[in-house]
């Protein structure tokens, strides 16, 4: 596993490190992965997050069909697949959050479609931002991208930094909204400055 850190389960919030991981104890770099890693665990996102895109599709029609029963699979979803998942989902469903979620589930479900594919990469980014805001650090976020999966640091300056950025759709939006009014904004309310 090397000196990756992925988000696991929880409650109680369990992450996965390598052994790189558990020896670098400091530093800001297993800080940012710590604090991304909690915040998608805390979302209770830690599979979305590390699921394909091309699986999460059928994922999330399965969840969807597993709440809302009249659910039916959009177009392009495989149903084979969804079926697996819905039926491994209600399994492990309370019946009480299925009754909560059902209204919601039902209403929101024909909106989302198959743009579901995106939700891993949303949930990424999200605990990217989450770990910008708590280090500051723009550099550190991008190394602890690179350090989450698994891959050597990204290049310290010039034209093959750029190309680093672009290349990595999680270092693409940290970038954006690393210098965006929102990230002001949310430095601000949280007493860390500008």
């Amino acid at each position: 596993m090397g000196a990756a850190g992925l988000p696991g389960s929880g409650p109680p919030a369990e992450i996965v490190g390598g052994q790189e991981k558990l020896s670098a104890a400091g530093g800001p770099v297993p800080f940012a992965l710590l604090v991304r890693a909690l915040q998608i665990v805390k979302a209770h996102a830690a599979t979305i997050s590390r699921c394909s895109p091309v699986d999460l599709v059928p994922m999330m029609a399965g969840l969807v069909a597993a709440i809302a029963k009249e659910g039916v699979p959009h177009a392009g979803v495989d149903a084979r697949k969804a079926e697996e998942a819905r039926t491994r989902i209600a399994e492990a469903m309370p019946a009480p959050l299925v009754a909560e979620l059902a209204t919601t589930t039902a209403t929101l479900a024909p909106l989302i479609g198959t743009r579901s594919s995106q939700l891993g990469s949303a949930v990424s980014q999200w605990g990217t931002r989450t770990a910008l805001l708590a280090t500051g650090d723009l550099n550190t976020t991008f190394r602890a991208l690179a350090n989450a999966a698994g891959r050597p640091p990204p290049p310290e300056r010039g034209t093959e930094r750029i190309r680093w950025i672009v290349r990595v759709p999680e270092a693409r939006d940290a970038a954006i909204f690393g210098v965006s009014d929102a990230y002001a904004e949310a430095r601000r309310r949280l007493g860390l400055g500008s």
